[in-house]
């Protein structure tokens, strides 16, 4: 992936609030100073220095509001600086990053530039961010990690897979046609209830489709097999059996590995490689949109995401080791770019779930002593006449059971 692929060509700023602000960048500087003990020794010719490593990087950075409500966007962009903590940053060149706002100045000129107000602010480098960072910023970390992955993931792809023989070929288009039809056979009961995600999906499919009749363009290929994956991601509810489906999907490409050595089982590597990859980004980001409502579940999906990562991992480097005595040129080497990114994906997604915890609800669970009114349990529970229909879904409640709760049956509510 050269630098023209990696450059996006706005800056994304979300405040500790989770306010999102997008401005036209064209470049800034960076400094870092070394931190240094500095002695004079009477007596001593020359200075004895202590090298105390580097302080925070400084950035000065300045961003443009265009358009015709650029004022009233540069306002509530000045306003949000006074909001206490640090800021998520993804920047154009350099990535995600945490920065602490530390002083602002803002270009005002009508006349001159009235259709773009120009802000510089001076930044401080964060050193930890996941310790510091709050669970909107951790959200929009992670949000940002998955797109960063997709490319590191795709150009993987593209570097890995050998396409100069018909049997290669061959390989390649039916790596993608299992992947296709696992993620048909596990996901696609997720996105047949939701009529605009489905047709994306539809729309997706025929592209891989044209793409997989010429074979010209793999970068493409990878693109529309990473959005077919993640096309469930981002559709609300229901996070438990979206995990479960995914599980089953990687489970599936997992069976799908190849068992021998040969260049044409290169292809089926990389996409089974980049597949995986998707779908533990796709894990990730349902984990940080789903409306979690409590610890116990919060643990579950962080125990969830952690195992899979590994499952993959593990899977894939099983793999690599039928590579062992190749070539270097023939070889097949497991996450050999996106590794570090999924680590990082990963390692957001389960610090966003840990910061998130601390606000949720405990379970409590309650076992049925004698028949009674499940309105009755849950105003004795909650105290709360709006919490009853949450007492029903948590409960899953159908049947006689919406009217009569037996005796033993066990129901939960959050405290």
């Amino acid at each position: 992936m050269s630098y023209q692929t990696r450059l996006q060509p706005n800056i994304t700023l979300t405040s500790p609030s989770g306010a999102e602000f997008t401005a036209k960048y064209i470049g800034n500087t960076r400094t870092v100073e070394k931190e240094l003990g500095i002695f004079k020794t009477p007596g001593v010719a020359g200075l004895i220095v202590q090298d105390l490593d580097v302080s925070a990087g400084l950035q000065s950075i300045t961003i443009y509001f265009d358009g015709p409500d650029n004022d009233k966007t540069s306002t509530e962009f000045t306003e949000a600086i006074a909001e206490r903590g640090p800021w998520v940053v993804v920047h154009p060149v350099k990535g995600v990053k945490l920065l602490q706002p530390s002083t602002i100045s803002e270009e005002i000129q009508p006349v001159e530039s009235g259709n773009v107000t120009a802000i510089t602010v001076e930044w401080i480098e964060v050193t930890d961010a996941k310790s510091v960072a709050t669970a909107s910023q951790l959200q929009a970390q992670t949000l940002a990690q998955n797109t960063l992955l997709e490319g590191v993931a795709v150009d993987q792809l593209d570097s890995t897979v050998l396409l100069d023989t018909a049997d290669k070929v061959g390989k390649f288009k039916t790596a993608v046609k299992d992947t296709v039809a696992a993620y048909d056979k596990n996901m696609s009961k997720i996105t047949d209830t939701v009529a605009s995600v489905q047709s994306q999906v539809n729309s997706i499919k025929r592209g891989i489709d044209a793409g997989l009749d010429t074979v010209s363009d793999v970068i493409g290929l990878g693109t529309q097999v990473w959005a077919l994956i993640q096309s469930p991601a981002l559709i609300l509810g229901n996070l438990e059996g979206k995990i479960d489906a995914y599980v089953n999907f990687i489970n599936d490409i997992l069976g799908n590995s190849p068992t021998s050595a040969n260049d044409g089982d290169i292809n089926t590597s990389a996409v089974n490689d980049i597949s995986l990859t998707a779908a533990l980004g796709a894990i990730g980001i349902s984990s940080v949109v789903a409306e979690i409502e409590s610890r116990s579940a919060s643990i579950e999906t962080i125990e969830s995401n952690l195992n899979l990562f590994n499952d993959i991992t593990s899977g894939l480097d099983a793999t690599q080791t039928l590579y062992e005595d190749k070539l270097l040129s023939r070889s097949y080497f497991s996450q050999s770019q996106s590794y570090g990114d999924a680590a990082q994906m990963t390692a957001l997604t389960v610090a966003y779930l840990i910061k998130s915890t601390f606000d949720l609800s405990v379970e409590k669970r309650v076992i049925i002593t004698r028949p009674e009114c499940p309105v009755y349990t849950a105003m004795r529970e909650y105290q709360d006449l709006d919490k009853i229909d949450l007492f029903y879904e948590s409960n899953e409640l159908t049947g006689s059971e919406t009217l009569l709760l037996p005796v033993g049956k066990e129901v939960v509510v959050y405290l």
